[in-house]
Order: structure tokens, then C-alpha cells, then sequence
């Protein structure tokens, strides 16, 4: 493979290169090894799948801070377009956040305490609770079928970011796979 383009080939090289290489760190010292979060981004990958969530779908993602976020954000980011939101935002603002985005789903942690499940009901978003229960992991060394309507490309939009910017409606700033991809290039430099 040439140079990684995607958020899925970016891990999918590790995976293959350092699977054992620590990718992802909690605060409390847990590790998740390149090629565990590859095989939990395709069980994510897998689950959006079956919910009919592709490339090109607005998914927004609620998960608490840490690894069980990053793992979340990077799963959706490689098969479909993200937008990680705050858990503490308001139901006024999960709203307008939503119709704005025109957002297909929802995934949340189930555990969270949120205003984000009933501004997602109010709104007509599809609620995917995650962690996901386990299922068969068919989709884990199958990454041409990882989504409903194909693989992302690297100029596809893989995360939007909201930022406050000068006046007061946020204001959306959208980042390709190839973005972030770069983005990391620079970080790995010395």
C-alpha cells in the first residue's frame, strides 16, 4: 500500500506493521495495541454497516474522554463521517447541532447521563448505544466491505469540529481523511 490516505488504512498499516505497538493510552496506564483497535474499529465499522451507515453519513458521536472515545471516534471516522459532541451540551444545542448537520445517527455511551438521547429523539436521529454487544466479528480482516456504500477516499470528509469563531452560532469546519492524515505526518516529524 502506498502511502495512507484513510483513517482505516492509517491503522490497518500499523496494525500490520506493529500490531503489538501501543496505539492508543489511558491515564491510568490501559493500552490498546494497534491491532486490537483494528479489530475493534471493524466491529464498529461492522455495526454501523449493519445500520445502513456509510461514508457519506453524518454520525455523531457523544462518548465520554479517554480511550473508549478515541477507540469510538476512530471507528466511525473510517467509515463514515464524524462529529464528536460534548456530552454536557444542552438539548437546545444537541439540536441544533443535529438538524444543522442534518445527522443520520447517534452514537452514545450508554452509560452517559445525557441531553443528547432525547434531543436525538426529538430530532428523528437514529440512537446507536455503544459499546455495542458483541457480535461476530465478520467483517474483521474484510475491509472492502467495511461499509454499505464503500470505502472513504482521502478527500472524503472524515470529521467535522464545531468551533465558536467570531460571531455567535458555531460554525462548522470540516477535515478530510487526507487532513488528518497529514495532520499526523507533521506530528511524527522530528
Amino acid at each position: 500500500m502506498d502511502r495512507p490516505r484513510t483513517v482505516l488504512d492509517t491503522i490497518s498499516v500499523q496494525a500490520e506493521s506493529h500490531p503489538e505497538a501501543t496505539a492508543v493510552l489511558g491515564v491510568d496506564g490501559h493500552t490498546i495495541t494497534y491491532r486490537q483497535l483494528q479489530r475493534q474499529v471493524y466491529r464498529i465499522a461492522a455495526e454501523l454497516h449493519a445500520n445502513h451507515i456509510g461514508r457519506t453519513d453524518r454520525v455523531v458521536t457523544v462518548l465520554p474522554n479517554g480511550p473508549h472515545a478515541a477507540v469510538g471516534f476512530l471507528g466511525t471516522a473510517s467509515c463514515a463521517l464524524t462529529v464528536p459532541l460534548n456530552p454536557d451540551l444542552t438539548r437546545t444545542d444537541f439540536i441544533y447541532c443535529f438538524r444543522d448537520l442534518n445527522a443520520s445517527s447517534l452514537v452514545i455511551d450508554r452509560g452517559l447521563n445525557s441531553a443528547a438521547f432525547a434531543a436525538a429523539e426529538e430530532s428523528g436521529v437514529k440512537i446507536i448505544e455503544y459499546p455495542f454487544p458483541s457480535r461476530d466479528a465478520r467483517f474483521e480482516h474484510d475491509t472492502e466491505d467495511i461499509t454499505s456504500d464503500g470505502r472513504p477516499a482521502g478527500d472524503d470528509v472524515a470529521l467535522i469540529l464545531y468551533t465558536s469563531g467570531t460571531t455567535s452560532a458555531p460554525k462548522r469546519v470540516p477535515l478530510t481523511h487526507d487532513n488528518l492524515i497529514a495532520s499526523g505526518d507533521r506530528e511524527q516529524q522530528p
